[in-house]
């Protein structure tokens, strides 16, 4: 991860990215570092969440435009586990994203990093750690009650602490499962789902309507609707690409690219970035705003033996003149 400016300050940031730079180097919750802020926020409505901005000096609060998402995972014939994703978003909004790293600290057993929008709280989009166990999120187009959602307990490091509590302590999919068979978080948010996909091989759906592992064929695929409680998916063009090209031509680097590239926003919305992940090797490819022509690779590794940090998203495909955020 290193460039020829590496630890210079980039001073251009917004506040939701200096807030999450100071949480990050001080290792507060949100709660901490800002009392008075109304950390209630809906998710943002991209692939992975659903956000009401609030403005908070007025009370007035407005939606963000729907975003839509692909997510694709499979195994190659040498045993090999792929996953990649686009991060699309509506065209008229600005998306400003970080790629933040976090090393092993306390109790962790494993360093990861997550992918998220500049916005206290609820911006995570998607994560991969060390064991190589990496999610992203679908929003749904239609919401629904939580499956037994009054026996699900709350987490005791609440909303903000459940995905860095599963990349920082599992493994495999089906302790993320086992997870959201007991806990769900203080808003029953019901318009989204998590793809979940590890190095052995098996992937999973959890949303509101239950969840799905998937362990006896070599590939999974998600976009907008409810996989498990069996929404129709016609309407989405994209589902179809992604899951005949894997079909037909199984999961490799350049079948995970070619589905990023053959799904990526270009009229109703835009492809903010996509991203390839090798489960097995721990390799990670970065292309920006649909850029595929230069992509950034590194290795998760390579990213938690940096230390933690936090990265500009917009800056991944100029290696360099790569610059963190701190």
């Amino acid at each position: 991860m290193a460039g020829k400016n590496k630890g210079r300050d980039v001073i251009t940031l917004s506040m939701g990215a200096l807030i999450e730079r100071l949480r990050l180097s001080q290792g507060l919750s949100m709660d901490k570092l800002s009392p008075g802020l109304p950390l209630r926020l809906a998710r943002m409505a991209s692939c992975a969440h659903l956000l009401l901005m609030g403005l908070l000096a007025t009370g007035v609060v407005s939606m963000m435009r729907a975003g839509a998402c692909t997510i694709a995972s499979g195994i190659d014939p040498q045993r090999q586990v792929w996953t990649a994703n686009n991060e699309d978003g509506g065209a008229a909004q600005k998306y400003v994203t970080s790629l933040n790293v976090y090393t092993k600290e306390g109790s962790a057993r494993y360093g990861y990093f997550m992918l998220i929008y500049d916005v206290p709280n609820y911006g995570i989009q998607g994560g991969m750690n060390e064991a190589g166990l990496t999610f992203d999120f679908n929003a749904l187009q239609i919401s629904g009650e939580v499956k037994d959602r009054a026996k699900k307990k709350r987490f005791p490091r609440s909303n903000d602490g459940i995905m860095h509590h599963i990349l920082a302590d599992m493994e495999t999919v089906e302790e993320v499962v086992a997870f959201f068979d007991e806990y769900w978080f203080d808003q029953a948010l019901s318009k989204w789902q998590i793809h979940v996909a590890d190095r052995h091989g098996h992937f999973a759906i959890i949303g509101p309507s239950g969840s799905l592992i998937v362990k006896d064929r070599p590939y999974l695929v998600s976009t907008n609707f409810d996989i498990v409680g069996k929404e129709d998916g016609s309407g989405c063009w994209r589902y179809p690409i992604a899951t005949h090209k894997l079909k037909t031509d199984g999961a490799s680097l350049a079948t995970m690219i070619d589905i990023c590239k053959s799904t990526a926003q270009h009229k109703d919305g835009v492809t903010i970035y996509s991203n390839v992940q090798n489960l097995t090797t721990g390799d990670v490819w970065f292309f920006i705003n649909g850029d595929f022509e230069r992509p950034f690779k590194t290795n998760i590794r390579t990213l938690v033996a940096e230390g933690k940090k936090s990265y500009p998203m917009t800056h991944l495909h100029r290696e360099s003149v790569f610059t963190p955020n701190r």
